[in-house]
């Protein structure tokens, strides 16, 4: 098709389909009457074909293996937007975008790798040119974090510090035996944590991008619950947030969790960067990790937050921002769901802006939120009572 947002109708491409985020993005764009077909790009295609069943006559399913440039052009010649669920994006990302955007065809993707981001920017003139809309990080974090961060900076003259955080009791996904089979010893999800937690991260400090080691131990004082520690971690939002948002001395994408996991993790990314360990066989290391038998006390900061501290109507201020409700299905679903709701927004004209675009530069949070909390457990009528924003003076 030509660049350019759908009204109505709209068939559907989803690569990585039946992963463990994908599946639960396809199940979702099959209920949006906007949504004329969906199609299943996979090279399982046994897992394809059980997936697409459950859509009935919208759901199909094509065999593609997404390193052949070959097969990606005709899957997308049959395709008005393509949906990208595979991952590592640092492996398979760049290829599909530019398939998408040399095909002219609208793309949205769960890119949760900042390398990725980097080189996905650096196309924005391309899909400009094509009048090629692609969202990118359009997930759980990046997606739903990029715009908690844009509703916690409204109205700050000057951002100090601004936070998007997640936290490890909401990294897990759930287990499908039809899809999953036999669980593998470590997740997509525990590779691409080690990934990001050794060598170095790129974060926004000073009013600049900076390469820093990760898991930096911070303190964080969150409104009306009080401090906790926080642990830094590589990830896209320090690098889209900056500049769309304006006047941000620094920007960091952190993690909560037990101490216990972070000091594992410590250990486990000085073994991958000395030379000892492979990332498989970190992943390995702190899959086999046991909690220790004494519990510790500490303050659990929400599951998914944002915060912004600094000057705002000439106060110094601190405000955070955090879901009452997530979808159901832990990870994938809370992953998912946002993927295929960008999608939606696209496929309406909502969005009309081209280019290579963050969720904070394309889509309008309250309209994100008005659908996400269609699809949370439980449904939130009101954007109000899901997206909470609590708000403190600083000393």
């Amino acid at each position: 098709m030509a660049g350019g947002a759908l009204v109505s109708g709209g068939r559907v491409l989803v690569i990585g389909g039946v992963g463990q985020i994908g599946r639960h993005a396809v199940r979702l764009l099959g209920t949006f009457p906007e949504v004329q077909s969906v199609t299943i790009g996979d090279v399982d295609t046994t897992r394809a074909e059980l997936l697409a069943a459950e859509l009935g006559d919208r759901g199909s399913m094509v065999r593609l293996d997404a390193t052949d440039r070959a097969q990606l052009d005709l899957a997308l010649a049959e395709s008005d937007l393509v949906l990208n669920a595979l991952g590592p994006f640092n492996r398979f990302g760049l290829p599909i975008l530019t398939a998408a955007i040399e095909n002219g065809v609208p793309y949205v993707d769960i890119c949760d790798d900042w390398e990725a981001t980097e080189l996905f920017l650096a196309l924005d003139h391309h899909a400009r040119a094509a009048g090629v809309t692609a969202i990118i990080g359009a997930g759980l974090s990046p997606g739903i974090t990029n715009l908690l961060a844009v509703l916690a900076a409204r109205g700050y003259e000057s951002v100090d510090r601004l936070l998007t955080s997640w936290s490890l009791s909401g990294a897990s996904v759930e287990f499908e035996e039809a899809y999953d089979g036999h669980r593998p010893p470590g997740s997509a999800a525990m590779y691409h944590w080690i990934e990001q937690a050794t060598g170095t991260i790129r974060v926004w400090r000073d009013g600049a991008l900076a390469d820093v080691p990760p898991l930096e131990r911070l303190v964080v004082r969150y409104p009306e619950l009080g401090e906790a520690p926080v642990h830094t971690l590589g990830h896209p939002e320090p690098i889209t947030l900056p500049p769309v948002i304006g006047g941000v001395r620094e920007s960091l994408n952190v993690m909560t969790g037990p101490e216990w996991v972070f000091d594992a993790l410590r250990d486990t990314a000085d073994r991958v960067n000395s030379g000892e360990l492979t990332i498989a066989g970190g992943v390995e290391r702190m899959a086999n990790n046991t909690p220790p038998e004494t519990r510790e006390e500490r303050l659990r900061l929400p599951s998914v937050w944002a915060m912004a501290e600094g000057s705002k109507d000439g106060r110094k201020v601190a405000t955070a921002v955090r879901m009452a409700a997530l979808p159901a299905h832990r990870m994938g679903g809370s992953t998912g769901y946002p993927a295929a709701i960008a999608a939606l927004l696209v496929l309406r004209g909502d969005i009309t802006e081209t280019g290579v675009l963050p969720p904070e530069r394309a889509i309008h949070p309250e309209r994100f939120f008005a659908e996400l909390g269609r699809v949370t457990t439980p449904a939130v009528a009101s954007v109000d009572d899901l997206v909470i924003i609590e708000e403190e003076a600083l000393a």
